[in-house]
């Protein structure tokens, strides 16, 4: 389900928030040995928050081109979190943020969304039937987002992370790579948390691209996230 809501708990004029609720996706998530061999159900509440100048301007000349076109985003976290290998909810609540509120990761969302809100429910994570799934939730403006990556908190790549990266470059099967060019400094980091080694070969969802013979329009249409397989 869509829904477009009037936020009354942030300054006026208000955001217009484009919502996306109950997508179902099965990926690799967890920690423990038995779940990371067997893709989960994942459900995933996204709302993401547009300035009231670009989705006013959009409601007047009818065009998406200043609004955030909700069939992208749910083609690209689909495609996202199903291709990849996560260990912690974390791992894809920073993707995600790093994904749609870092303005060295522009997407292919058209207006540059200003607060995202996001809640995951890993539903089988106590029991198949008989326990209610766990449920994180976050919510982050664009400005806090900043703040946060330029913090001293920030972590950074060490030898055990390059290490990791070198392992996993060894495994087979399919992956996920973040064009470094893209998302820059913190790149290094995410490919830690959900397993997406550097220096990878991309490709489409068809074929295989080599990375100097392509742009991102011509890859996917979410410009920053290929899938690739080593």
């Amino acid at each position: 389900m869509l829904s477009l809501l009037n936020d009354s708990t942030h300054s006026s004029p208000p955001y217009l928030w484009i919502q996306v609720k109950q997508l179902e996706l099965e990926c690799i998530i967890g920690i423990h040995e038995h779940e990371r061999h067997t893709p989960q159900k994942l459900v995933v509440d996204l709302a993401l928050a547009v300035n009231p100048t670009d989705w006013l301007k959009s409601g007047q000349q009818g065009l998406l081109s200043s609004s955030i076109n909700y069939v992208v985003v749910v083609d690209q976290i689909s495609q996202l979190i199903c291709a990849a290998q996560f260990r912690l909810l974390e791992s894809i609540f920073s993707l995600l943020a790093h994904l749609y509120l870092s303005p060295s990761c522009q997407v292919n969302t058209q207006a540059q969304p200003q607060a995202l809100r996001l809640s995951l429910h890993k539903c089988h994570a106590l029991s198949p039937t008989s326990k209610p799934s766990p449920l994180l939730s976050l919510e982050i403006s664009q400005q806090a987002w900043q703040q946060l990556q330029d913090s001293p908190l920030k972590p950074s790549a060490d030898q055990d992370t390059q290490a990791l990266q070198h392992s996993l470059s060894q495994r087979s099967g399919c992956t996920v790579n973040i064009k470094p060019i893209l998302i820059l400094p913190e790149v290094q980091i995410y490919q830690l948390d959900s397993e997406m080694p550097l220096n990878l070969a991309l490709n489409s969802q068809e074929s295989l691209v080599p990375l100097s013979d392509s742009t991102p329009s011509q890859l996917s249409p979410f410009k920053a996230i290929y899938l690739c397989r080593t």
